[in-house]
């Protein structure tokens, strides 16, 4: 699978989910850690997503504090 592909599905699994982890991404394509953390921080550059401790999340989520 060709990286561009991979960005695709983890920008739609944080569209439906919210959020993704390190360990979810690396088990769903079977590459390194090192590989999705490339991926991720190419993206957050992107503004695409936040990087998070152990994942990412989507930076479409609204979050009101009551």
């Amino acid at each position: 699978m060709f990286a561009e592909q991979r960005k695709s599905i983890i920008l739609d699994m944080l569209k439906s989910k919210g959020s993704v982890s390190l360990t979810e991404l690396t088990d769903l394509f079977d590459v390194s850690e090192a590989t999705i953390r490339r991926d991720l921080t190419e993206l957050e550059k992107r503004n695409q997503l936040q990087r998070t401790h152990g994942g990412a999340v989507s930076t479409n989520l609204s979050v009101f504090e009551a």
